[in-house]
């Protein structure tokens, strides 16, 4: 399965949901994470006003640190249309970014959606350290709903997406 974020910069929100979600589904499979592209999970993300290779900011890294994530690599990406065809499941951090993935691939209209229903996520870039780590609170409560709806417990079919 092929499960795709995205933000705006694709600094702080949709690599904070990639590594969190690689985290939770791993957890879920009884894998190392290293293992989950063999057994054909892709979990990336990009960003719809990106500039191709830029890192986390700090603030992010800490963030993702004081969940357990550790040493996460990550180089930033923009939005192509490629990203939407090839996923099976893209996840919008805000309505700008659901917004902007239909604008740029209308024909994935039934793959996108938000990543918290309730509403945006709110980007903490420049916001201070605090921001990200609600943000990151945040990410991580959808994205351990996300993952119990994409790998339910044995027995039990997937939730229909």
């Amino acid at each position: 399965m092929r499960i795709l974020f995205v933000c705006t910069g694709n600094l702080c929100r949709s690599p904070m949901a990639e590594h969190l979600m690689k985290r939770g589904i791993a957890a879920r499979l009884k894998l190392p994470v290293e293992s989950l592209a063999a057994k054909g999970w892709a979990i990336e993300s990009a960003g719809t006003n990106a500039y191709d290779g830029m890192d986390m900011p700090a603030d992010a890294r800490i963030a993702l640190a004081e969940l357990g994530i550790t040493g996460a690599q990550h180089s930033s990406r923009i939005l192509r249309v490629a990203h939407l065809m090839s996923t099976d499941v893209a996840f919008a951090a805000a309505h700008e970014h659901f917004q902007a993935m239909l604008r740029i691939h209308p024909e994935s209209a039934g793959k996108i959606r938000l990543l918290d229903p309730s509403g945006d996520v709110p980007d903490p870039m420049g916001e201070g350290i605090d921001a990200y780590r609600y943000a990151a609170a945040q990410i991580a409560v959808r994205v351990e709903s996300l993952v119990k709806e994409l790998i339910p417990p044995p027995g039990k079919a997937p939730a229909k997406r």
